[in-house]
């Protein structure tokens, strides 16, 4: 099982890993674009296999050895050692490094049955403000990321005869909110994904997406700190409140179980599927 997790707005993985943990006895290795050396060691006293990042910073890995000592190594790959778990270095928007990483995750757990794509991140501005460099960041990041993993699991999966994807958009790629241009095209480019996958490669592989509306994150702690600000959007909301990490996490965990055998191609909206998540703009 390989979950790819960025802690940016959308779905904190490690929601995700405590849901799927708790019903199924498969490894699971996190794979993040850019983790933290407390994250590494989150998601393995959760019941990681591994955790796969890029090189962390060296100081930020000497600050946390010298409260929390680990034997050897670097970010991943010293807490991989003290776990006896496997280790990688990526980037989701590095086609080749991606490439590399399943096939190691494939060497170690003997083939990959389940893809979670849930690495993200996102900005809000006015569409002319946003520069090249952060439009190629919100697409490849959001789309191309989960393209590239897409493309590198497939294969092993086909081979294997089974599969399970689950895609992670937003309600913005449906109904895109102010501000957020970029990134509404880069979910809505997973939708359409997400879709092209189930078509192609059914009945092997289920390929599936969650749309998520507004969710509590840490990322979206700014919320709880100006509570007059974002009141109407909660008011907006049919259930009246923005949602939970792990109401999305649930819905993921089902979407890879054997309770959604006859369910592909889909965008299944967390939250609400009408308009009014939007309605603030």
């Amino acid at each position: 099982l390989v979950i790819l997790d960025v802690m940016l707005p959308g779905i904190r993985g490690f929601e995700v890993l405590r849901r799927i943990r708790a019903k199924s006895a498969l490894p699971v290795i996190m794979l993040t674009a850019h983790g933290t050396i407390p994250d590494a060691v989150q998601a393995t006293q959760m019941g990681a296999f591994g955790f796969l990042t890029k090189p962390v910073d060296k100081q930020e890995l000497l600050d946390h050895v010298r409260r929390e000592p680990l034997d050897v190594g670097d970010g991943a790959r010293a807490v991989a050692t003290q776990v006896g778990g496997h280790a990688f270095e990526v980037d989701v928007r590095d086609a080749d490094g991606v490439r590399r990483a399943v096939d190691a995750a494939v060497a170690a757990l003997g083939g990959v049955t389940i893809l979670v794509n849930n690495a993200g991140v996102g900005d809000l501005r006015p569409l002319h403000t946003v520069d090249d460099r952060l439009w190629h960041r919100l697409i490849d990041v959001n789309l191309t990321g989960t393209y590239h993993a897409m493309a590198a699991v497939i294969p092993v999966m086909l081979a294997g005869g089974y599969g399970v994807i689950v895609n992670n958009a937003s309600v913005s790629g449906l109904n895109p909110t102010r501000g957020e241009a970029a990134y509404s095209a880069a979910k809505a480019g997973v939708i359409a994904l997400t879709a092209s996958g189930a078509l192609e490669y059914g009945p092997t592989i289920r390929v599936n997406c969650v749309a998520p509306g507004f969710i509590r994150t840490p990322l979206t702690a700014v919320w709880d700190h100006h509570p007059e600000a974002f009141a109407p959007i909660g008011e907006a909301i049919p259930l009246g409140r923005i949602g939970e990490a792990d109401e999305v996490a649930d819905v993921i965990a089902f979407l890879c179980s054997d309770a959604a055998a006859y369910v592909t191609g889909h965008t299944l909206v967390v939250g609400n599927a009408l308009t009014g998540e939007n309605a603030f703009r």
